[in-house]
């Protein structure tokens, strides 16, 4: 039996943060901040919590830390083909 490769794999080099669709070989170069927001989603952590523990580990305001989650989460979704 044939092993299907994952849809995606999150590649992390130590400088540098990658998203790759192995299938079609798309990437999605995420900074710190996006790396550690998507670690947090593919765990289903609730927005609430994501939003807290941004303002904790990155020392910035709750709304600023809603707005950008918010943002990220569209351009994720644009790059994996969804509606939002």
């Amino acid at each position: 039996m044939e092993k299907k490769a994952p849809a995606r794999v999150l590649i992390d080099s130590g400088s540098d943060t990658v998203l790759v669709e192995p299938e079609s070989g798309r990437m999605f170069y995420l900074n710190e901040t996006g790396a550690f927001v998507y670690q947090l989603l593919e765990k289903n952590t609730p927005d609430e919590e994501i939003v807290r523990l941004l303002c904790k580990e990155f020392d910035t305001q709750e709304a600023e830390a809603a707005a950008d989650l918010g943002f990220f989460r569209k351009t994720l979704q644009a790059f994996l083909g969804r509606a939002s």
